[in-house]
């Protein structure tokens, strides 16, 4: 059961490919419960994961839950946002697909819980709620860490082209262009980097008397 539970994480978390920046872990329960509830104003998690694992119980009614509160959650409900994939409430017991028992929801709310409002015979629920600060779609590449510039290299912003030093242009790299007033053209360079010269200032250059 253990080992079952930690595939339904690894699942979560390779999910989005990064560590979240919010979680709750619960369970296991047998009768109705509810977590704790955890304070988001500041960490700001507005993308979520939430998979669970039901044995025995017939059926349950899981629910991730949102309150928006300014210095106290006050009243609870069902989470505020989207949901993206799954149902909320949860109510599949058939946990051995994990996506049967996997939700994703978006959307940055001030406090949050998970609620197991009603379980059905005798059994158990446990699971993780896991959110992010940044959010990608599911299979996707989060923007490096510790950046607040995806698609490039660091913060402060360092642009870097998919094409290494020497070779052919590919892709979309930075490249210095100019204008002739109508079009922009990149600025052209023969094999050893140094820039072509061509039309009225390359005639002028070769009319020069050279100096004495």
């Amino acid at each position: 059961m253990k080992k079952l539970l930690l595939s339904f994480v690894v699942f979560a978390g390779a999910a989005f490919a990064q560590t979240p920046n919010c979680q709750i872990n619960f369970g296991p329960y047998t009768i109705p419960t509810t977590t704790p509830f955890s304070d988001n104003r500041v960490t700001n998690c507005a993308y979520w994961v939430m998979t669970y694992q039901v044995t025995g119980f017939t059926a349950i009614s899981l629910q991730f839950e949102s309150a928006t509160g300014a210095s106290v959650p006050g009243a609870f409900g069902a989470y505020s946002g989207t949901v993206t994939t799954g149902v909320n409430p949860s109510v599949s017991v058939a946990c051995g697909t994990p996506s049967n028992c996997t939700a994703v929801f978006t959307g940055a709310v001030g406090w949050y819980r998970v609620n197991l409002i009603s379980a059905t015979g005798s059994g158990t629920v446990k699971g993780t709620l896991q959110g992010y600060k940044a959010g990608v779609p599911l299979g996707g590449n989060p923007p490096p860490s510790g950046t607040s510039c995806p698609g490039t290299a660091a913060s402060p912003c360092i642009v870097a082209g998919p094409a290494a030093s020497g070779a052919a242009v590919s892709g979309a790299p930075v490249r210095i262009g100019g204008s002739d007033g109508t079009n922009t053209q990149d600025i052209k360079t023969d094999t050893t980097g140094r820039q072509v010269v061509v039309g009225a200032a390359a005639a002028g250059r070769r009319r020069r008397a050279p100096r004495c």
